[in-house]
C-alpha cells in the first residue's frame, strides 16, 4: 500500500493542493484512482462525471457507501491570509480549499478503508465503496445517484450510506430538501415617461412578493420551516434606457420538507398565483422549477431538475441506532442533529430511500469561507470513527 494512503493529514494536504473547483474535477479523480492502485483487494475506477469508485468488497455483493464530494467552490486567493489551493498544516489546521468542505472527510474514509484492507486483506463480511463525487456543489445527490445505479447494475447492492458532510462529529439523521422556484411576471413595455401605456413588470413582481407573505409556511417538528427565500432579480430589457420592463424574473429557494415533492411545492405556488391573478388581471405570471445542465467528463450531458428532497431517519431505525452506538463505543461521537443544507443525502435517502446518516469532521460554518480549515484533531477521529464502522459492517474484529 502507498504511505501516504494511510496518514490521513498528508493525503487530505495533496488533495487540498489539487483544485476542483466543480467540473474540473478530474485531476483529483486521478491522483486518488493513482493513489489506491497500490492498496490491495482494491477495485478503483472513474466514472463518465468524474466521480472516483473505490470498491472494497467483500464476501458477499451487500455494501456500506461511503461519500465524499471531490469538488469545491472557487476561492479568490486575494481574500485569503495564504494560497486557498496549497494545504498549509499551521496551530493545529489543515488550512485551504476544500479543507473542510470537504476533501478532509473523503480523505479520513480513505485511510480507513486502505489500513483496513490492508491489515485484513479481502473483508469477511459485506463490502465497502468509498465514492468521490463529482459535481454536487451543483446538483446535490445526481452523481451519487450515477453511481448507485451503476452499481446495482452490477449485481451490488447498497444497504446504508455514510455521509461525510462536517457535522463535528455528530451523527446527522436528516435535512431539509430544497426547490428552486422561479418566477417570471410579463408586463408590456413602453417609454417611461408615459407608464400609462404599459405594464411595469417590476411593479408586478412587487406586488406578487409581498402576496407571498400571506403562504402558509409548513413545519416539521425536527427539522424545522419550510422557508421561501428570494435568491436573485434580474428585469428585462437590463440596463433599462427609459422604458418600463417587460419581463421581471425571480428565483426563491424554497426548502423542503419529508413528504414534499418539486411538484406538489410548484402546485402550492400556482394555486397562489391563479388567486393573485384574479385580483390583479393586469399583472400575468409564469412558474417553473429551475434547471440546470450537467456535463459529464466524457461529454455527455443531462438536464436537471433543481430539486433534491429531504430525508429524515426516525429515532427508532435500525440503521441510525447502530452507528450511534458504534461510534460511541468508539469514543468519537459528539451527539446527534440535522444538517442545515442539502448533502448527497438527498438522493441516498430522499429519493432512492438507503437509510442513509451524515458523519464528519470540522464545523458546517467553515464550507465555503475565505481561510477555511478543518482541526487536524478533528481529522483524526473521523477515521477511527469510519474505522469503527467499516469493521462493524464487514464483521472484521
Amino acid at each position: 500500500m502507498n504511505s501516504i494512503l494511510g496518514d490521513c493529514v498528508e493525503l487530505a494536504k495533496q488533495m487540498v493542493s489539487i483544485p476542483s473547483v466543480s467540473g474540473s474535477e478530474s485531476r483529483l479523480a486521478a491522483f486518488l484512482q493513482n493513489q489506491l492502485a497500490t492498496c490491495r483487494g482494491c477495485d478503483c475506477s472513474i466514472d463518465g462525471w468524474a466521480s472516483l469508485i473505490a470498491l472494497f468488497p467483500g464476501k458477499n455483493k451487500r455494501l456500506l457507501l461511503f461519500d465524499g464530494h471531490i469538488d469545491t467552490v472557487d476561492a479568490d486567493a486575494s481574500l485569503w491570509s495564504s494560497d486557498p489551493f496549497t494545504g498549509s498544516v499551521r496551530d493545529g489546521k489543515l488550512y485551504g480549499r476544500g479543507s473542510s468542505d470537504m476533501k478532509g472527510a473523503l480523505a479520513a474514509m480513505i485511510s480507513a478503508a486502505a489500513l483496513l484492507v490492508d491489515e485484513k486483506g479481502e473483508l469477511p463480511g459485506s463490502g465497502i465503496v468509498v465514492c468521490g463525487t463529482a459535481g454536487e456543489e451543483l446538483f446535490e445527490g445526481f452523481t451519487l445517484g450515477k453511481i448507485v445505479t451503476a452499481l446495482h447494475s452490477a449485481g451490488y447492492s447498497v444497504e446504508g450510506v455514510i455521509i461525510g458532510e462536517a457535522s463535528k462529529r455528530r451523527l446527522m439523521y436528516g435535512q431539509r430538501g430544497r426547490v428552486e422556484i422561479e418566477l417570471t411576471t410579463i408586463g408590456k413595455s413602453a417609454h417611461s415617461s408615459s407608464p400609462e401605456a404599459g405594464v411595469n413588470a417590476v411593479d408586478a413582481m412587487v406586488g406578487l412578493l409581498s402576496s407571498l407573505d400571506e403562504m402558509d409556511v409548513p413545519v416539521d417538528p425536527v427539522l424545522g420551516p419550510g422557508i421561501g427565500v428570494v435568491t436573485d432579480i434580474l428585469s428585462s430589457p437590463y440596463p433599462g434606457a427609459s422604458v418600463l420592463p417587460a419581463q421581471c424574473r425571480v428565483t426563491i429557494d424554497r426548502r423542503t420538507l419529508p413528504g414534499e415533492t418539486g411538484s406538489s411545492v410548484l402546485s402550492r405556488y400556482r394555486e397562489h398565483i391563479a388567486a393573485f391573478e384574479r385580483n390583479e388581471p393586469k399583472y400575468k405570471v409564469e412558474v417553473r422549477i429551475a434547471k440546470g445542465s450537467y456535463l459529464g467528463s466524457d461529454g455527455k450531458k443531462e438536464e436537471i431538475e433543481k430539486a433534491p428532497p429531504a430525508w429524515l431517519l426516525s429515532e427508532d431505525d435500525p440503521f441510525r441506532r447502530t452507528i450511534s452506538a458504534v461510534l460511541s463505543k468508539a469514543g468519537v461521537l459528539e451527539g446527534e442533529g440535522t444538517y442545515r443544507f442539502c448533502t448527497n443525502g438527498s438522493w441516498s435517502c430522499g429519493v432512492a430511500g438507503i437509510p442513509t446518516l451524515g458523519f464528519g469532521p470540522g464545523r458546517e460554518e467553515c464550507a465555503h469561507i475565505n481561510d477555511e480549515y478543518l482541526e487536524i484533531e478533528e481529522l483524526c477521529k473521523a477515521v477511527k470513527g469510519y474505522d469503527a464502522i467499516m469493521r462493524w459492517w464487514s464483521g472484521v474484529s
